[in-house]
Parts: structure tokens; sequence; C-alpha cells
């Protein structure tokens, strides 16, 4: 309900088929949650809802009967794109849907760069802009009601003006249905197997991950996801960590290398990092 504790009102618990099915489908589309923590979250609020019913504080809620466990004998892990993937994805959508397609282009691109999830990208209102001097700030609600600034730059945003429509305060006027259909379609077009489980949300892990390649910090990537704990960032990562060499085998490592190299194998050295 998106409320603290003590504000929650005997009419907000008050809670539906509806109401359990969305919270279902957000959790299996919008997080990286294993199908065997779903149903240990459902099954905790079915057993709250029939405390809560024993002490005449909810409705009905015979429903809970109809809602069924997910399959856990798959992780439900959603895959990650690449960069080059995510902007071959746009490029597509852009060339080969048949509706809205400058929307959809630039609906990928801004998820890609900011690392917001679909709902707050999709909720987002021109007047959530500020236009500083040199760069763009965004402001977002995202997961859990929070609060994110994130920046672009400005000739991004510029760009992003080119798709405005008058008297529609909406970034991206477009649903969440076309938006989850479209994914499908553009990822048979890239030929991507179903197995790597490609949905909207891989665009967010490949912004992530792609700050923290950037970076090199996984400090950096946590703040560009929004992840309160950094064990979730790790899971958006798929970086093989080899860890750090250690104090013996670091031994014969020459730290004046870099003093006996040419200018031009600096520089090469540097384009790696």
């Amino acid at each position: 309900k998106n409320k603290e504790l003590e504000f929650l009102s005997v009419n907000d618990i008050q809670i539906s088929l509806d109401d359990m099915e969305d919270y279902i489908s957000y959790m299996t589309s919008e997080t990286d949650l294993n199908n065997k923590s779903i149903n240990q979250s459902v099954s905790s609020i079915k057993e709250l809802l029939r405390y809560l019913k024993l002490k005449k504080l909810t409705n009905e809620i015979d429903f809970l009967d109809h809602i069924d466990r997910l399959p856990e004998n798959n992780n439900n892990k959603h895959g990650v794109l690449t960069v080059n993937e995510t902007l071959e994805l746009a490029n597509l959508a852009r060339t080969k849907e048949r509706n809205l397609k400058e929307v959809k282009y630039y609906l990928i691109l801004f998820a890609l760069d900011t690392c917001l999830r679909k709902q707050a990208i999709l909720n987002l209102k021109w007047s959530d802009f500020e236009v500083r001097e040199d760069f763009v700030i965004v402001n977002a609600i995202d997961k859990g009601n929070k609060s994110f600034r994130k920046q672009i730059s400005k000739e991004f945003y510029e760009e992003l003006l080119t798709i405005r429509k008058e008297n529609d305060e909406r970034v991206f006027p477009i649903s969440k249905d076309a938006v989850d259909e479209m994914i499908p379609r553009l990822r048979k077009l890239m030929n991507l197997p179903e197995e790597r489980g490609i949905v909207f949300h891989s665009i967010r892990k490949a912004g992530v991950t792609f700050q923290y390649r950037l970076t090199n910090d996984i400090i950096q990537a946590q703040k560009a996801a929004g992840h309160s704990n950094i064990s979730t960032t790790m899971l958006y990562i798929q970086e093989e960590d080899y860890s750090l060499t250690g104090a013996i085998s670091s031994k014969n490592v020459d730290e004046t290398l870099f003093e006996k190299v040419s200018h031009e194998e600096l520089v090469e050295a540097l384009k790696e990092l």
C-alpha cells in the first residue's frame, strides 16, 4: 500500500483477488525474485489475511484458495542484454514496430540510460524534468514509492522532446501491455533464444552492468540501480570475479613497468581499462 505500518487503515487491508494477481505479476515481471521466493511472500500474505479475518478485520478471503503456487523448477531469472543488443532492440522498435515507433525507440534508450524500472518510466511526466545549464535532472518515483533523481544529458533530453505531444503530460504515452507485447516481437527479430529470458527488465540490467563496467565500482552500480542491498546488484552483473591477486602471487609484479613502455603503449593500456 506504499504506507508505513502505523498509517495503515482497516480499508487498506481489504485485499481482493485482483490485488493479489497484480502483486504476483509485479514480482514476476519487475523484480529478480525466483518463484520460490515469490511463493514464500504470497504464503506469508495469505496467513496474515487469514489471521486478520479471524480478528474480523477483513472481508471475505475465499479467493485465497484460488491462488496457485508458481512452479519452482525454474529460477525465473530475467536475462541480461548487452548495451549493443539494447541499441539494436531500440533500432528495431524504430523501424519494425507498426505503432508508436519513436516512442518505443526512446523508451528503450531512456530505460538503458537511467536504469529506471518500466512502471517508473511510464509514470513520468514532462514536469518531472529539471533543465539545468549543462544537464537535465529526472525526478522519478520507483519501486516502494522511493524518490530518485537521475541525470541525463541535455542533448538526449532535446531528442526526447521530439516525441512530446500537445495536451499530453506523459513522457511516454504508451501502455504497459503494449510494452510487454513489443519485447517478444523484437526478441524474435534479433533471434534471441527464449532460454535467455529477455524481458523489458533486461534493459535495466544492461544499464546497471554498463555502469559497473564503466567504473569497475559495485557501489556506483548499486546507486544506478537504486538497490538498498548490494547483493541484489550482484545478481544483475554477470561478470566473472576472480578477486584480487594475493600477496604471494603479486610479489613479482613490476610496479615501475609504466615507466618502461612507450606513450603509444600507455594509451592502448588506458583504452582497455
